[in-house]
């Protein structure tokens, strides 16, 4: 059953419908669209939650977070259509960095200039930790996709 864009993002937990709308737009979600009565866009609930999942991690802090288990990587493939050096990298950084932060005492950007230095601290401790793990020298990509330009 189709239901409202509002009364989706409520039901998968998200605090806004900005995501579901984002998502719609970039044509990731076109299977599950209708359109309502009246003309507006409206999602089929029916499978919509593993699609949304593999595009979007749920917060720690989300209801849904609470009762339902938590998608554990997010497969960047499914965007790109590839999978680069870069990106298995740092799929292998965001989980240990994730370990680092309590993400239920951060909440939502902008964040403070002490937030940013906190995170990058997190982000030199977790590439610290996958390079003596995989014993490779992995600095080029932390200067590819963090400093771009440079």
């Amino acid at each position: 059953m189709p239901v409202s864009i509002a009364d989706a993002a409520a039901a998968l937990g998200f605090r806004s419908r900005s995501t579901l709308y984002r998502l719609l737009d970039r044509g990731l979600l076109k299977d599950w669209e209708r359109t309502g009565p009246k003309g507006q866009r409206w999602l089929e609930l029916e499978g919509l939650q593993a699609r949304v999942q593999k595009f979007v991690r749920l917060q720690s802090n989300s209801p849904k977070g609470k009762t339902e288990p938590l998608e554990q990587e997010v497969d960047l493939r499914d965007l790109t259509g590839e999978e680069s050096d870069a990106t298995r990298f740092w799929q292998q950084v965001a989980p240990v960095a994730n370990g680092f932060l309590d993400v239920s005492r951060w909440g939502p950007p902008p964040w403070s200039a002490d937030r940013w230095v906190t995170l990058c601290h997190v982000l030199e401790m977790a590439v610290d930790e996958v390079q003596q793990r995989t014993s490779g020298d992995v600095s080029g990509h932390l200067k590819e996709e963090v400093t771009p330009g440079i």
